[in-house]
Order: C-alpha cells, then sequence, then structure tokens
C-alpha cells in the first residue's frame, strides 16, 4: 500500500503532463513547455540521491518501519503541495516554483522508500521465497502504472477540456493524499526485521558503503539502467502516442494500462524462473533480448502508428523487461551486508534512477525533436541495455556473486 501510493504520486505527474505544461509553463512554443514540464518531472530525481543517503542511512541506523513511517510522511506533504498549489494564471511564478519544490520533497521521500521496503521486505522472508517477496518491490511498481494509467484514461475521456485543465487534474493528486493515512495506519502497526534486531546498527553506515562497497555499487547503477529507460519511456507513452504518433488521447493511457498490468503478472511469475536457474543468468539473458529487440519493435510500431501496433510492440517490450526487472531486487538486497543493506539499495537505485530515468522523458522529447525520427527513444534504451550487460559482467567477476 505505502510504496505503491508513494509511486503513484510520482507517477502521475508524467501522466498529466500536457495540462500542467498548459497552467503552469505558459509559453509561445508548445514543445518548450513540454520541455519545462519534464525537466520539473526529473527534479524529483535529483533529489532521490539525498533522500536515499539520508533515509537510506535512517533505515540501517533506526530501523526498517521508522524509514518506512518516515518517508510516507514526507511523500504525502509533497503531494498536498501538488493537490493545492495555485497555477501560473492565479499566482505567477510562485506556482511553477511551488510545483518544483513538491516535487523534490517528493523525490527526497521516495528515494528512501526502494531500500527501506525492500530490505523490509527481503529480511522478513523466508529464505526459499526472498526473489518473490522482493518482486512485490515491482508488483507495488506496477500497480501505481496502471492506478495512474487508469486516472488519466477515466479523466481524460469522461471530462471536457475546460473541467480538465480547471479541476480534473488535481484529482488523482488529492486521492494519493487521502489515501495517505491508510498507509501510514498499516506501517505503524508493522514488527520490525530480525536481522535489523540482530546487529549493532553502525555510527555510518554511508562511509561504510562508499569504503567497502563502493564496487558493488557501481555495478548496482549499471544494472538499474536497462529496466530505468524502459520503465520510464511507459511513463512518456501517454505523450509519445498523441504528440508523436498523433494517436487519440485513450491510446497511451491504454497501452500504460495494459503493460502495467502485464508487468505484475509477468513479474511473479519470473520471480520463480529467477530463483531455479540463476538470478545473474536470467538477467543477462533478458537484458541482451531487451536490447536486440528494441530497434525492431519500435520501428513496428512506428512505421504505421496504430493502436494495435502500440499495444502489441509494448507489450513486447514490457514482457522481457519484467523478466529481467523480478530478480533485481533481491539481488541488490544479497550484495550488502545488513548494517549497509538500507542505504546501499536505496543509494544504488537512486543513482541509477537518476542516471538513467529522472530525465528521460524531456530526453526522449528532444531526441526527437533533434533527428526528427520517432525512432529516437530507441537509442537511448538499447544504450542503458549495453550499460547493464556490461554491468551484469562485472558483477558475475565479484566473488559475492558466485551464488546468485
Amino acid at each position: 500500500m505505502g510504496n505503491g501510493l508513494e509511486f503513484f504520486d510520482v507517477l502521475v505527474y508524467a501522466y498529466f503532463a500536457p495540462v500542467i505544461a498548459k497552467l503552469f509553463f505558459p509559453t509561445h512554443d508548445e514543445a518548450v513547455s513540454y520541455l519545462l514540464t519534464f525537466m520539473t518531472f526529473g527534479l524529483a530525481y535529483v533529489a532521490r540521491p539525498l533522500g536515499s543517503v539520508v533515509l537510506g542511512a535512517y533505515t540501517d541506523k533506526h530501523g526498517r518501519k521508522a524509514s518506512l513511517m518516515l518517508s510516507l510522511s514526507l511523500m504525502m506533504l509533497g503531494t498536498a503541495m501538488m493537490t493545492l498549489m495555485p497555477t501560473y494564471a492565479a499566482i505567477g511564478i510562485l506556482g511553477p516554483v511551488g510545483i518544483a519544490l513538491s516535487r523534490l520533497l517528493q523525490g527526497f521521500a521516495v528515494g528512501g522508500e526502494v531500500g527501506s521496503s525492500t530490505t523490509f521486505m527481503v529480511e522478513h522472508a523466508p529464505p526459499e521465497k526472498r526473489t518473490f517477496y522482493a518482486a512485490f518491490q515491482y508488483v507495488s511498481q506496477n500497480t501505481a502504472v496502471v492506478t495512474a494509467a487508469l486516472a488519466g484514461l477515466i479523466l481524460t475521456t469522461r471530462l471536457t477540456p475546460h473541467q480538465l485543465d480547471t479541476w480534473g487534474w488535481r484529482t488523482p493528486f488529492a486521492f494519493g493524499l487521502l489515501v495517505g493515512p491508510l498507509g501510514l495506519y498499516l506501517r505503524r502497526n508493522l514488527v520490525e526485521t530480525p536481522d535489523f534486531l540482530a546487529i549493532e546498527p553502525l555510527r555510518s553506515p554511508l562511509l561504510a558503503l562508499v569504503t567497502q562497497h563502493w564496487r558493488q555499487l557501481l555495478v548496482l547503477v549499471g544494472i538499474v539502467a536497462m529496466n530505468t529507460a524502459g520503465a520510464y519511456f511507459l511513463n512518456y507513452l501517454p505523450t509519445y502516442a498523441m504528440k508523436a504518433l498523433r494517436l487519440p488521447e485513450w491510446v497511451g493511457y491504454t497501452s500504460t494500462l495494459l503493460a502495467g498490468t502485464l508487468s505484475i503478472v509477468v513479474v511473479l511469475a519470473a520471480s520463480r524462473i529467477a530463483d531455479r536457474f540463476g538470478l545473474i543468468r536470467v538477467m543477462t539473458v533478458t537484458a541482451a533480448l531487451h536490447t536486440a529487440i528494441i530497434w525492431p519493435v519500435f520501428r513496428y510500431i512506428t512505421t504505421t502508428p496504430s493502436a494495435t501496433r502500440l499495444l502489441i510492440g509494448e507489450s513486447i517490450i514490457t514482457l522481457v523487461r519484467c523478466i529481467y526487472s523480478a530478480p533485481m531486487m533481491v539481488l541488490f538486497a544479497r550484495i550488502f551486508p545488513p548494517h549497509t543493506r538500507g542505504i546501499g539499495i536505496s543509494f544504488g537505485y537512486s543513482l541509477g534512477i537518476l542516471a538513467f530515468g529522472g530525465f528521460a522523458p524531456a530526453i526522449f522529447g528532444w531526441l526527437i525533436a533533434i533527428t526528427g525520427s520517432n525512432l529516437a527513444p530507441a537509442l537511448y534504451i538499447v544504450g542503458s541495455g549495453v550499460i547493464s550487460l556490461v554491468s551484469l559482467y562485472a558483477l558475475s567477476r565479484m566473488p559475492s556473486a558466485a551464488s546468485q
């Protein structure tokens, strides 16, 4: 509940980018408005590494439960700012500044969420089910994708443009804000993990991480690259379908909705496959396959754009990417000891998201603009796949990876 809610609050911004661009970043050039909007989207990912360090260290010093409570409380504050912020027409420059500040706070909160929630699940799981438990990190994230896309689909098809511009776009943020107290209630009643209770917390988990486990940290960032680029293209998909492919608004939202639903099923099934054949082996094979199919799938989608082609193409990409991502979190948990597990996962994952995901929507739009080709986003996703393959090979050469 809590993890899904936090990611819903972060992601829904991207799905309502066309409206936010008009209301908070009005310019004479529509392309510039969109670029400013997605650059502001990326601010959350600038704040994520800072949040991952602060909240990750808090996780390893004060407990997984305490960090989970703090991150959700901060996310609710950022979402409240987004829900209530007056537009540029009402208060001028303070409107977009307020949106930027809310994005920074949301990014800070979610920066510590991944490490603390993943660590909590893995440390509570029976040894033979840790990959399955860790897969719920992505189940909750993709549930957020489905919920946000469903909100976009319903609001854009049921409301008039005037209704959407005046109050409709605020509805998903208000939903996230209202559900927040339930998430806090659930987290307040959690039991701390046995792994944390069994250790003596370090004085500086960050110092131990960067001096003793920096190699694992670097490969973690690289491994995140491919999954992040693909996932954040999914966030960009409603805008891509409407602006680049000239398809109706509902097509992008429907594609995202179906891809997110497929992800939930595939991630859970793939977690069992990874336990049987080895985490690194499964991830390496699927990373290579994903990298190989991106260009031909994009050609299929863009040659004769249609709703059917977009749905088929995105489903193929999502299927392969989710098999890759299913064992990823438990792999990260295994390469860090309990003393630095929270900050290791949080910081490494946040750096990977910042490097390859936070500004990905802006980069996708920029690549299309400078090349004049709707195929251009494929170049970015292919490049990220190569980085992940190299990182997986590097991890496989480390002694700690022998059993993975």
